[in-house]
């Protein structure tokens, strides 16, 4: 396995008028996961509408499924048959977003859900608001 790349960056955050912003911010990371089935570093801090993509380099399919149903990023709708090698998944952090909140996700094919409040077991990540 080559891994997962999950990239923050060159990814364009847009604030809205009158939040104190008036323009285009660049949310500047890039994670990695190594060919152990993990995302590196799970625990990803972003600013409320800030858009990120995960794509896949790896041979097989992942996936980025939240921990609790409905609540952060869910590749399901775009890749029923998960991520395949090459294939990007784009999510876009609520505007409305809380400061300290956390959307707890994990690969359906390479990890298990935790409980919303802490890391399942396997591939699992984490992106938090600032």
């Amino acid at each position: 396995m080559r891994g997962l790349v999950i990239v923050i960056g060159a990814v364009l955050a847009l604030v809205a008028p009158g939040c104190g912003g008036g323009g285009q911010r660049l949310v500047d990371a890039a994670i990695f996961a190594e060919a152990t089935d993990t995302f590196g570093p799970r625990d990803v801090l972003v600013d409320p509408d800030a858009q990120i993509a995960w794509t896949n380099v790896d041979s097989e399919p992942h996936s980025i499924t939240p921990d609790v149903a409905g609540d952060g990023p869910d590749s399901a709708a775009a890749f029923p048959n998960g991520i395949g090698p090459g294939q990007t998944f784009y999510w876009r952090v609520p505007a409305a977003a809380a400061p300290g909140t956390r959307y707890f996700y994990h690969c359906r094919f390479h990890g298990q859900a935790g409980n919303g409040q802490n890391f399942g077991n396997g591939m699992v990540g984490v992106v938090r608001v600032r």
